[in-house]
């Protein structure tokens, strides 16, 4: 069997050849009116040089438009291209989904066994990596109750890495550790305070006042 070569066979060899170019292309589905190439490389996360060597690959796919004079040009998605409407667009949007539904996913499996549960780490401050967990803080009513709760943890621990290849790195405390810990000021607590995205039951503070 012939292998399958070439833009029109495989068009997505060229658009994912380096990770800028998809990169700019997260960052130009977020900008209908466009943006200058620094500030496309600002938002981006890369150097100026970068960008505008990625932004001129991804012109010559005809998927980007330039327009401007001298050193200034403005870029914008060419939304006319197949390539873009039919593949790129529908990709990012499932990509987008993906945090929303790993969210929900954790709600789910431990709102009705906690008083409060918040993600917190890398992922919470949105500067994760492939080698990230997901640092999350449950909060129980009781002692008692850590049985039930790390049974389901463990079986939430299951669903997200068969699901999603995520690790799951839980910790669990009583209302009473967090009070405590509350009134330490325990730089854990602090960061999840201030970092952290409530998920479940009341907010971590709140959870605190024992209000």
């Amino acid at each position: 069997m012939r292998p399958l070569t070439g833009t029109l066979r495989r068009p997505l060899d060229a658009v994912f050849a380096a990770p800028s170019h998809l990169a700019l292309l997260r960052v130009l589905f977020d900008a209908p009116r466009g943006a200058s190439g620094r500030e496309l490389a600002r938002l981006a996360g890369l150097s100026h040089q970068a960008a505008n060597t990625a932004l001129a690959r991804l012109e010559g796919l005809g998927l980007v438009r330039r327009a401007g004079r001298g050193r200034t040009f403005l870029y914008t998605l060419n939304l006319e291209h197949a390539l873009l409407t039919r593949l790129l667009r529908p990709l990012l949007d499932g990509e987008r989904a993906v945090f929303r539904a790993v969210l929900q996913t954790v709600e789910v499996a431990v709102a009705p066994h906690c008083l409060s549960a918040t993600l917190f780490g890398s992922v919470a401050r949105g500067i994760e990596n492939p080698a990230s967990d997901l640092d999350l803080l449950v909060v129980l009513g009781h002692a008692r109750e850590r049985r039930q709760m790390a049974r389901a943890l463990s079986d939430l621990a299951s669903d997200l890495s068969r699901a999603w290849g995520i690790r799951l790195n839980p910790i669990t405390f009583t209302q009473a550790q967090v009070r405590r810990h509350l009134r330490e000021k325990h730089p854990l607590f602090m960061a999840a305070i201030r970092d952290g995205i409530p998920l479940a039951g009341r907010p971590l503070k709140e959870v605190g006042r024992g209000a």
